[in-house]
């Protein structure tokens, strides 16, 4: 990222994000990233200053942890449109989230076909994590998917995940579970599912890998990953 600042004036950015833990880990990597381009050349002083705005969401508005009949992509559930709506009517100056959360229907939002998108996609911010995903059990004798028993309760409300889970274990339950990473692990510890997939990155960025009781990387051939996967 690189900014044009004029050392005698602070410039403070206001940054639009998500409430959730992971959403909030992601931002504070997005504004240690602006602090660091609106340093001096001194290397010390900081003339960029920055502020974090907290915006729910309608896909953070239906409590902490739902089971749903639909996979998210075909129930409409929307988790950048109040961001969006934010940086056009001034409320923020940019909005940070995973690339992923855009819904490929809304890629981007045009008032109608002939018009040029109205939010548009400024930075990426690096380096990119693995887009691998991870099977979460409580069970340590479970070492992969295809070791759980038979019709075994798998939360995930990732289509893309679903459809390669039935593909491979037309036996399993796939339990569509939404929610931020905590709220899904809870439901894995209080036996409302018997796994959960998650993707390693949000695992990772979140610093719980040493809490969770039992993460297996399947073989990337079974979860193929979104390929904007992890980007933010």
């Amino acid at each position: 990222l690189s900014t044009a600042v004029s050392p005698s004036t602070p410039t403070s950015i206001r940054i639009g994000t998500r409430s959730s833990k992971l959403a909030l880990t992601q931002t504070l990597k997005f504004q240690s990233a602006l602090h660091d381009s609106g340093r001096s050349k001194d290397g010390y002083t900081r003339i960029l200053q920055t502020e974090i705005t907290h915006i729910d969401t309608t896909g953070d508005q239906t409590g902490p942890s739902v089971m749903q009949h639909q996979p998210l992509a075909l129930s409409g559930v929307d988790f950048i449109g109040a961001l969006d709506e934010a940086v056009l009517n001034g409320s923020v100056d940019v909005a940070v989230h995973s690339l992923k959360d855009i819904p490929p229907a809304c890629r981007w939002n045009k008032l109608n076909e002939n018009d040029s998108a109205n939010v548009t996609i400024g930075a990426y911010l690096g380096p990119r994590a693995t887009p691998l995903d991870v099977l979460i059990t409580k069970d340590d004798s479970i070492d992969s998917i295809q070791t759980l028993p038979h019709g075994a309760r798998v939360g995930s409300a990732s289509i893309r995940r679903q459809a390669q889970l039935k593909a491979d274990r037309s036996d399993l339950n796939v339990i569509n579970i939404r929610g931020n990473v905590d709220a899904r692990l809870k439901a894995l510890e209080n036996g409302d599912i018997d796994a959960l997939i998650l993707a390693m990155a949000g695992v990772k960025r979140l610093g719980i890998i040493d809490d969770v009781k039992s993460v297996k990387h399947d073989p990337p051939y079974f979860y193929n990953p979104i390929p904007i996967e992890t980007m933010l």
